[in-house]
């Protein structure tokens, strides 16, 4: 027996409604990427450089950080990639810096400079 699989998840903004928060614009999803290591785990980067990371299963939020510097549209996040077979995850930022994120600690573990906007 064959089951067709589905699924949805909607991002809400931690933000009160009506508001911006700390941040001068809006805080926009920009970037989206599964973790195969962890199947119920979506990432989700932001125009503020806020990464956050969702279980989809139960529709929570399990991780939610900024790079070094905070939250910063000039270091948004562009794009993002979950290793296949550990939980570490490498994003690119605009500003110039590709950056590598333990899952299990939660922190940003290493950082590489690049000459521009990191966007694969």
């Amino acid at each position: 027996l064959r089951r067709a699989g589905q699924a949805s998840f909607v991002l809400k903004s931690p933000l009160p409604k009506g508001t911006l928060g700390p941040f001068p614009e809006a805080d926009l999803p920009s970037c989206t990427a599964w973790v195969p290591a962890l199947t119920s785990q979506l990432l989700g980067g932001y125009t503020s450089a806020r990464v956050s990371v969702f279980d989809v299963r139960h529709g929570t939020q399990v991780l939610d950080l900024f790079p070094e510097g905070g939250a910063s549209s000039a270091a948004a996040v562009t794009s993002a990639r979950a290793q296949q077979l550990s939980q570490l995850v490498a994003t690119g930022h605009a500003d110039h810096k590709a950056r590598l994120l333990d899952l299990p600690s939660g922190r940003f573990v290493g950082q590489v400079k690049h000459p521009d906007c990191v966007t694969a």
